[in-house]
């Protein structure tokens, strides 16, 4: 495995991060959105409550480019 599959894997996860995320906040966002009502002209007021733990989102966006650098150089170590 070279430093450019590395890389490429990295990106493609953060991709897939990426998209989940906007998929999840648009399920919110409809949600919140079916439950807001709204009454003819009336202003639509939409409120999404988040909540983010900074500890988790550290692991889930580094956890798989941390674990790909470490095997990446395991199998390095092992060529001559």
């Amino acid at each position: 495995m070279s430093w450019r599959v590395v890389g490429v894997i990295t990106l493609v996860y953060w991709a897939f991060l990426f998209l989940r995320m906007r998929a999840r906040g648009r399920r919110e966002f409809d949600r919140a959105l079916d439950q807001a009502d709204p009454r003819g002209d009336e202003p639509l007021d939409v409120t999404i409550s988040m909540q983010v733990n900074p500890l988790r989102t550290v692991v889930v966006m580094f956890a798989v480019p941390i674990a790909l650098v470490v095997i990446h150089l395991f199998a390095a170590r092992g060529t001559p």
